[in-house]
């Protein structure tokens, strides 16, 4: 009896033990199954949400709701979706409001690909295209150069729109009245290794401002591998003499080290663009 009731609880137990695997694997296989789901659902949700950003981005009559709606789109992974980037040429190029042009510029540095680069070009150059894009303010150019800038730094600007980009900065260098749009050009320039950027450069530098004369010289370390300390006659002496101003390079000075902004100018730049990016809703040009 002892030996029977022994050998059936052991079948018992065995049984037990091959249901309960069944059941362990059930509920893996639910937990994995519900987790799929839950993933599926999230990137529907995510895609559903950024297609909404898009409409409200488009057609609210709210600036600042149009705002939030470029923000929060920007922070989505189909930000770079041709849709969504058509979403963000349209805003860029035609809203009423200057701060959410602004931010669908700014939302373009998610990009590594050529698309943005036709629409900053038309923004910097408004009256060539002023049947497409509206009139721009500073703070727009502004952004817009500092995208482009990335773009350049990324090495995505197409061949055949290179020389209309360089254009561009050298103009904004030149006539901009805005500083931070001259800085941000002075910045840039120095990564186009064309003998007007030198000369643009230098001609800059002998602002009374003295952080464009710096940026102006980081910029022309920078593309020629020479240093003349912000001195201005002296660079243009230089510039004058070198049969090949860019064979250097790519080299930094002996002894030289590049000066990153102030903690002013840093502080500056980080309120501003918090400022722009999260203020209420504009009174005017909405």
């Amino acid at each position: 009896m002892a030996s029977r009731n022994a050998r059936g609880m052991s079948e018992v137990a065995g049984l037990a033990g091959r249901w309960l695997a069944v059941g362990v694997a059930a509920v893996i296989a639910s937990g994995c199954s519900r987790q799929k789901s839950s993933r599926q659902f999230t990137e529907w949700l995510n895609r559903n949400n950024a297609h909404h950003q898009v409409v409200t981005a488009l057609e609210s009559d709210s600036p600042d709701a149009r705002r939030q709606a470029v923000n929060r789109l920007a922070l989505t992974k189909d930000v770079t979706a041709d849709w969504a980037f058509a979403a963000l040429d349209t805003v860029a190029r035609t809203d009423r409001n200057e701060h959410v042009r602004c931010a669908a510029v700014r939302a373009m540095k998610n990009y590594y690909d050529e698309r943005p680069v036709a629409t900053l070009l038309m923004i910097l150059n408004q009256p060539r295209y002023k049947d497409q894009v509206r009139p721009t303010s500073e703070s727009l150019r502004w952004d817009a150069i500092i995208v482009l800038h990335e773009l350049r730094r990324r090495m995505l600007i197409p061949a055949d729109r290179e020389q209309e980009a360089l254009d561009s900065l050298l103009t904004a260098l030149r006539r901009e009245k805005d500083r931070n749009i001259r800085l941000a050009a002075a910045d840039a320039l120095g990564w186009y290794s064309d003998r007007r950027a030198l000369e643009a450069l230098v001609e800059a530098m002998n602002s009374r401002d003295y952080g464009l004369a710096r940026g102006c010289n980081q910029s022309l370390v920078r593309l020629t591998g020479v240093d003349h300390d912000c001195q201005a006659d002296r660079w243009a002496s230089w510039l004058g003499e070198a049969d090949d101003p860019f064979a250097l390079a790519g080299q930094a000075p002996e002894g030289w080290r590049s000066s990153s902004p102030s903690w002013w100018d840093r502080t500056i730049r980080s309120v501003r663009r918090v400022i722009v990016a999260w203020q209420g809703e504009a009174k005017e040009g909405s």
